[in-house]
């Protein structure tokens, strides 16, 4: 490491430490009276947003020195017997507490309207990727991108993926855009307009956790979608519940009949990939068949299958 950039972390952790410092300065001096310390409600809220701030800071500093990388699921075609695309799952490579979830820092970036830079950091490093393979002569799966709801307040969405793509190179039939049903709940309007851009665009449009909304079937009868995933929540009632089983006939014949792709996400056992086969839903994402991966584990499966 540089000796900038060495000053740079140490003056980041600096700035990270001063408002727990403060915090911790106020309890001593309670301390000191020997009074009995007492944490008020706004006292902790304070110490929470403070927390909270530190972690928005370490974030920045991760997206700025390349911390934040993917993992790739793949989907799997029982049918062909082989993988036929993949999802982007981000991930943070600290440089000393490992791996961390994105549970710890998504909600974060969300709360504070920032989802975007996360969410266009990915699609650039995917799109990288994408095009180191076409480069090698390895040839890719589709990927697909998550996109948060916040993404859509954006009305120039589509020109900044465009540019990113355009950037790499990239045939667009190699990005899919990822969007879970929560993400129709609101904005619907400027929604519709933005997916419907980047279908005519050449991309496709995947509906993540189908069945677990209240708008499943109108935002399939108005949105351009490609694919559904099917929500884990029906995958875990194979076995257990036959109106669970149903529904998941009922979802994967509506699939069929409306002539879009459909997944089923959260397979992890033999029983749930033969049921799934039985009822016409072929592609399978899940444990069983491959968890998430490091880019070049997933570069070695495409090797393999060439």
């Amino acid at each position: 490491m540089s000796s900038e950039n060495s000053k740079q972390t140490i003056s980041n952790q600096q700035s990270s430490t001063e408002g727990l410092s403060t915090v911790a300065d106020r309890s001593f001096l309670v301390m000191q009276k020997k009074e009995p310390i007492i944490f008020s409600d706004g006292f902790l809220q304070e110490a929470e947003e403070i927390k909270e701030q530190i972690l928005l800071k370490q974030i920045s500093f991760a997206l700025e020195t390349s911390q934040i990388i993917f993992y790739l699921q793949p989907v799997f075609n029982t049918k062909k017997l082989k993988f036929i695309s993949a999802e982007a799952l981000a991930r943070w490579q600290h440089p000393e507490q490992g791996l961390i979830s994105p549970d710890i820092f998504i909600p974060p970036f969300e709360r504070h309207s920032r989802i975007h830079e996360i969410d266009l950091y990915i699609l650039d490093a995917v799109c990288s990727f994408q095009h180191s393979l076409l480069k090698e002569g390895i040839r890719p799966l589709p990927i697909s991108v998550n996109l948060s709801q916040l993404d859509f307040y954006d009305q120039a969405l589509s020109d900044k993926i465009l540019f990113i793509v355009e950037k790499y190179g990239v045939p667009h039939f190699l990005i899919c855009f990822e969007i879970t049903e929560s993400t129709y709940m609101d904005n619907q309007k400027q929604l519709l307009a933005t997916l419907q851009s980047l279908k005519n665009l050449g991309f496709s449009i995947l509906l993540d956790d189908f069945g677990s909304g209240y708008s499943s079937l109108d935002i399939l009868s108005k949105a351009p979608i490609d694919i559904l995933k099917i929500d884990k929540d029906f995958i875990q009632m194979i076995g257990c519940s036959k109106k669970g089983e149903r529904a998941l006939q009922t979802i994967v014949n509506l699939s069929i009949d409306l002539k879009i792709d459909v997944i089923a996400e959260g397979v992890e056992t033999k029983e749930q990939s033969n049921f799934l086969a039985a009822i016409g839903c072929t592609h399978i994402q899940g444990y069983f068949y491959a968890k998430p991966m490091p880019i070049k584990a997933y570069k070695e499966i495409l090797q393999a299958s060439r």
